[in-house]
């Protein structure tokens, strides 16, 4: 018999595979596209569709107030599901900051819009109460001027609000670190810009009642 010696030592035979190799696994990774969620740009939509509705057949019909009622009325509920939106963007940290963190981020995150949706129901109701007294055109000719500067306010004020809403979902869902701190930052301007609007559309509000109620006439 012979016997059989069995070679050790050397360098172990090479596996040819065909697996991907490390460059073609980094040509394969894709950065995701993170897209605004369709709910917010619905409202987004509705919203500035309702104060353009306003701004337009206010000036080209004669019942003013009407127009003023549905357009705003239209942008109040697009405001109102951008609220729920919002509610729904605090929800997503619900779990990682706790109850108070939960209230707290609930509250900043909506507070805008609530600013947006008080603003534009006072001139709602104001234009309720004078309502014959608008649609007749007995009004005083400072009333038209101060409306429209108003309204021009409200369509800058609720785009403010729409950016802080895209900057807010940003800040949750973008990559942790600089961009996110970054869109915190610029959440908290808009928030400032917007609650400066919001104390000067009260003031043209103010006017405006004066306006309707000492400078205007009956019949």
């Amino acid at each position: 018999m012979t016997n059989k010696k069995i070679q050790k030592g050397g360098q172990p035979p090479l596996a040819i595979t065909n697996g991907p190799t490390q460059s073609n696994q980094n040509e394969k990774q894709f950065v995701p596209v993170k897209r605004i969620p369709y709910d917010i740009q619905i409202f987004s939509f509705l919203c500035i569709l309702g104060i353009i509705f306003r701004m337009i057949f206010a000036r080209s019909t004669k019942d003013y107030a009407t127009a003023t009622i549905w357009g705003y009325s239209f942008s109040l509920l697009a405001l109102m599901g951008l609220i729920i939106s919002s509610f729904a963007i605090s929800n997503k940290n619900q779990y990682s900051q706790g109850v108070i963190g939960f209230f707290k981020t609930m509250i900043s995150n909506s507070l805008p819009i609530i600013f947006t949706l008080v603003i534009i129901s006072l001139i709602v109701l104001q234009n309720i109460s004078f309502y014959n007294q608008i649609n007749s055109g007995k009004v005083a000719d400072e009333y038209y001027s101060f409306s429209g500067v108003s309204a021009f306010l409200i369509l800058v004020q609720v785009a403010l609000v729409i950016n802080f809403l895209l900057d807010k979902l940003k800040q949750y869902t973008g990559d942790k670190g600089n961009k996110g701190d970054i869109m915190a930052a610029l959440a908290s301007e808009l928030n400032s810009v917007i609650l400066i609007l919001s104390v000067t559309n009260v003031a043209f509000i103010g006017m405006l009642q004066v306006i309707l109620k000492y400078f205007s006439t009956d019949g």
